[in-house]
């Protein structure tokens, strides 16, 4: 007995699928119940590290012949760890082998489909670097961070406010979206357009985008949809728009209509590209007069940069922030007359306590620092200064 996910394999992958069911009794552990199950760990197999290894990595492809070596897959402990793996179940067979079970956590991006009226949707922002902040979290100085920037991000929740502005984009970008879809539909083969939740990145659990829409068809693929509707523009035409200073479209000489490649929105569609494994964006402009589309496509080498400041600045501003509000709430020397003489240091405004390393400013005003609040692992080579001092 195949589950559904078995019988709409391919042909020739679903014969090998059927062959693996018959060693396992017969029936398929997609299609077993929760009653049919255990979670007894005792009954796990007995496997070492090796196994798990020569598996991955020596086992020979039925496709190719040749060894799987795929490396990556050793870390499938953190798909466990990081929430992606729920609730792991066994089946003993009569022949005391054992089926392990996972269930795999894939409702993220269904769950916060409604976006900014779902509170789902800003728990899952917080703290990461998203599409929509992406230039600017790459901008500013990791020395002095916004603290606007870090306080959108790590607190989402506290800076929703509605404006002109956002009530016109909210309403107007179900019009836009059809219209968009009207002129997709007679250009591609099978074209469908569907609302989108929160895209966490598989591999960069800190990134985050929330396109528009996810969009396919049978000539092009998957992609995703961005839409615009500015306010102030909202009676332009494309080329009057192109006029406008705040404008993020431009009419390079000699060449198309295009969004402007140093504009956030810019970023914005490349970043959603990256979380969401896609090769193209399109980017839509709508306006009472007229739309504008634009087909983007994923830049390899302006990805590999943006990932490379988005890491920069998520482990030394945000991740500061997440631990003790290094940002938003700088340390303030107690005063107290009870506490007066009483020797604190460091950003967490502590007593003395394990590894610490010492700021080589004179004039600092805490001195010492703990390793943990720092995130300091080796004592540092010659001269050390802290964040406050440099």
């Amino acid at each position: 007995m195949l589950s559904e996910y078995a019988r709409k394999l391919p042909a020739s992958v679903r014969s090998r699928y059927a062959e693996k069911v018959l060693m396992c009794g017969g029936k398929d552990p997609l299609s077993l119940s929760v009653d049919e199950t255990v979670t007894d760990t005792s009954a796990y197999p007995k496997v070492e590290e090796c196994d798990v290894k020569d598996y991955l990595v020596g086992k020979t492809s039925f496709i190719t012949r040749e060894q799987f070596k795929a490396h990556k897959s050793l870390e499938s402990h953190n798909y466990l760890t990081s929430g992606w793996v729920q609730e792991p179940r066994l089946k003993v067979l009569q022949n005391s082998d054992v089926v392990v079970i996972g269930k795999v956590l894939h409702l993220i991006e269904e769950e916060t489909r409604a976006q900014s009226s779902c509170r789902k949707w800003f728990s899952f922002r917080a703290g990461r670097v998203t599409a929509s902040c992406a230039k600017a979290a790459c901008s500013t100085s990791i020395e002095d961070p916004s603290p606007s920037l870090v306080q959108r991000i790590c607190y989402p929740s506290q800076g929703t406010f509605t404006t002109v502005a956002t009530t016109w984009g909210i309403d107007n970008e179900p019009r836009a979206r059809a219209q968009y879809v009207e002129a997709m539909t007679s250009q591609h083969e099978n074209f469908k357009c569907n609302e989108s939740g929160v895209h966490i990145s598989f591999d960069h659990q800190f990134l985050a985008a929330t396109p528009d829409g996810v969009v396919s068809c049978d000539c092009c693929g998957t992609g995703v949809l961005e839409v615009k509707c500015p306010y102030s523009l909202r009676d332009c035409t494309i080329i009057e728009l192109t006029c406008c200073k705040s404008s993020s479209i431009s009419l390079p000489d000699g060449d198309a209509l295009q969004l402007k490649r140093k504009h956030a929105h810019f970023w914005q569609v490349q970043m959603q590209m990256f979380v969401c494994q896609v090769k193209y964006a399109d980017y839509v402009v709508w306006t009472t007069k007229e739309i504008f589309i634009e087909r983007i496509f994923l830049d390899d080498d302006f990805c590999a940069r943006m990932l490379l400041k988005s890491t920069h600045f998520f482990k030394r501003v945000l991740l500061p922030e997440l631990r003790y509000k290094y940002t938003s709430h700088p340390v303030q020397h107690q005063t107290n007359e009870n506490v007066e003489n009483e020797d604190v240091y460091c950003l967490c405004n502590g007593p003395e306590y394990g590894k610490m390393v010492m700021c080589d400013n004179p004039q600092c005003k805490r001195k010492w620092y703990h390793f943990a609040c720092i995130g300091m692992k080796k004592a540092p080579q010659g001269q050390w200064l802290c964040k406050d001092c440099k």
